[in-house]
């Protein structure tokens, strides 16, 4: 996952396939804000877009809170 470009925005569904979970689990982590969004975008029910350093820094958080 750390080959991603840090700036990159990514879709709701990439993150979910990316972190191996569900779109519905990414956007509760956004509402909660355990992953921020970045942007969201109007209309489209709100569809978020996440930037990839976020996204690198919280999958690192969270395999060493698994250790």
């Amino acid at each position: 996952m750390s080959e991603l470009n840090p700036e990159h925005l990514l879709t709701t569904a990439q993150v979910a396939d990316l972190l191996k979970v569900s779109p519905s689990t990414v956007n509760r982590y956004a509402r909660n804000g355990t992953l921020p969004a970045e942007q969201t975008l109007p209309g489209v029910r709100g569809a978020r877009l996440y930037k990839a350093g976020t996204l690198v820094a919280f999958h690192e958080a969270n395999v060493e809170a698994t250790k």
